[in-house]
């Protein structure tokens, strides 16, 4: 988030996070709901890119940074954040390739070649299991971010 001397920016910037984060715990509250469903897997992942885009630098509208500090996510919800912003890394977007390391193996077989690979299992919906944990966080994310631009608000003059 900005800090300079822009609070209408700073406001705006917030707003949309709010918004981002409350599409995140709708996603993922029908998740829980329907965990047997089949798009619950891709829904789980949509709400796990979409709350650490918020966390990731980006620019506004006039090219100034923007992100969520690390600082709104509660300490005892950390090591989840933590984990969830691996996910994202290395297995959702921007794919880090070293999560998904392997073998490659060439046999000849009777004259015939023959290949074997074998890869490395990365499970990205293993946090899956805590999808209540990771509504909290992000309830609480979202009353931590609200509460900043309430802040914001109350720091403008009156018109």
């Amino acid at each position: 988030m900005q800090t300079q001397s822009d609070p209408t920016g700073d406001i705006i910037h917030l707003a949309v996070c709010v918004e981002r984060l409350s599409s995140c715990h709708l996603t993922l509250q029908d998740v829980r709901a329907n965990l047997d469903h089949p798009l619950s897997g891709p829904a789980f992942r949509y709400a796990v890119v979409e709350y650490m885009t918020l966390f990731n630098q980006s620019k506004d509208g006039q090219g100034h940074p923007r992100r969520i500090p690390v600082g709104c996510v509660p300490v005892n919800h950390v090591a989840l954040h933590e984990r969830l912003k691996k996910t994202r890394n290395e297995l959702l977007a921007h794919s880090d390739m070293s999560a998904l390391d392997g073998s490659l193996d060439f046999k000849d077989i009777r004259g015939l070649p023959i290949t074997t690979t074998t890869l490395t299992h990365a499970d990205d919906l293993a946090e899956l299991k805590n999808v209540d944990e990771f509504l909290d966080l992000i309830q609480t994310v979202r009353d931590n971010v609200f509460a900043k631009r309430a802040t914001l608000l109350a720091g403008l003059p009156s018109a």
